[in-house]
This record gives C-alpha cells, sequence and structure tokens, in this order.
C-alpha cells in the first residue's frame, strides 16, 4: 500500500535508529528518513509518528532545536499515548539543551506508557549521566542490566559512568560487555580507548586510536 503513512514513519524511525546508535553514517540514513517522513506528512499531516521523528532528525542531525521542539510537543498534542514521542522528546532534545528536569519528566510519563522498555530505562541514566549525577546513573543503568544483562547501550553507559567515577576495573568489565553484546561500534570503543587512556593504559589507548582509524577507510 504506497499511501500508508504509518508505514513510512516507520521506515524512517529504523533510519533514525540505524543513526543514532551507530550501526550506519548519520548522513547515509538521515537523508533517507526525512524522505521517507515527507511522504508519511503528506499522507496525513496529523501522523503522531511522524512528528515526533522528524523532531529527532532535526534535533540531532539538523541541530535545528525551535523546530525540533514544536514537532515533539506536536506529536505529544496528537497523541500523549505514544511513548517514543516523549521519550525521544527527553533524551534527544532536552538532554541536550541540560533540561534535566524536565527530561526526567517526559522520560516518566514514556515509562507510564512502556514500563518495561529497556531504550527508555536506559535513557534515565544516560539523562544522569549527562548531568554529571553518576550515582544516580549508575542505579539506574544497573536495574535495567538487571532486566536485561544483553542490553548494550545500558552497559555502555554503565561503562562511561565507572570511567568517570574513576572505577576503572568496573568500567573495563561494562564496556567490554557493551562490545560482546552490541559489536565494536565507534561509540563505544571511543569510550573504551578513552578509558584506557585515563586510566594509564596508553598501549592499549593507541590500539583502540588505531583501531578507529582504520575503520574510519570506511565508515
Amino acid at each position: 500500500d504506497p499511501d500508508f503513512a504509518q508505514a513510512y514513519a516507520g521506515m524512517a524511525d529504523a533510519y533514525v535508529t540505524l543513526g543514532t546508535y551507530g550501526c550506519l553514517p548519520a548522513k547515509d540514513v538521515m537523508p533517507r528518513a526525512t524522505h521517507a517522513l515527507e511522504r508519511a506528512l503528506a499522507i496525513d499531516a496529523h501522523l503522531a509518528e511522524a512528528y515526533a521523528c522528524r523532531g529527532c532528525v532535526r534535533a540531532v542531525y539538523d541541530w535545528s532545536w525551535s523546530d525540533a521542539e514544536q514537532d515533539f510537543r506536536r506529536a505529544i498534542d496528537l497523541k500523549p499515548s505514544y511513548p517514543t514521542a516523549h521519550h525521544w522528546y527527553a533524551i534527544n532534545h532536552l538532554v541536550p539543551m541540560a533540561r534535566f528536569e524536565e527530561a526526567t519528566e517526559a522520560l516518566h510519563r514514556a515509562l507510564e506508557r512502556d514500563p518495561l522498555a529497556l531504550a527508555i530505562k536506559t535513557s534515565l541514566g544516560m539523562k544522569c549521566y549527562f548531568a554529571g549525577r553518576y550515582d544516580e546513573a549508575v542505579r539506574e543503568l544497573s536495574t535495567t542490566i538487571e532486566l536485561d544483562e544483553s542490553f548494550g547501550m545500558a552497559r555502555f553507559f554503565l561503562g562511561a559512568t565507572y570511567t568517570e567515577q574513576a572505577r576503572y576495573a568496573e568500567a573495563l568489565r561494562e564496556l567490554e560487555a557493551a562490545i560482546r553484546f552490541s559489536g565494536r561500534s565507534p561509540e563505544i570503543l571511543a569510550a573504551l580507548g578513552y578509558l584506557h587512556g585515563v586510566s594509564g593504559d596508553i598501549r592499549a589507548a593507541r590500539e583502540i586510536l588505531d583501531e578507529l582509524v582504520r575503520l574510519s577507510d570506511d565508515r
């Protein structure tokens, strides 16, 4: 059905997720997401899912913060029950703007609508990490890992949090787990290289740097 707006919005969600999780280059997938969203909104100008996704693109890729906020608010007005609108508004707009209390409220609204969503629960820990509230971040991320120890993003941000707390052995354990469950993405490798550097293992840090340079030939 070439006129099914939800399918275009879903395709855009997939492209955006691939870009924000570092699976594919943002410059390749974000324009595809934008094209799909234009098609979705041309079919249905009241599609909340499309506005939430476009808000994400405008925030994390275009850095058009005011336009992004308008889209997120439009999505929430159209469909308050849609958890992703609250979630992406929080982690992709409010957190980068350092509006941490508003982000907390938005994430709790998202969790009320989808209580077991690992990505939303992880974002609560990410919000604490970026706010510099590391003890809270450890608690939130550890709770997520108790639900699913293989959820790589939670392990990744727990490792990053332990690094900031100079708990280097624990950080190494979590980052190695993140690689085991999520692969050697540039983002996770960078965090591992940084850990090696600040903990004094310069040789290991340079090995990670060399690997990132090699990856840059293809990615």
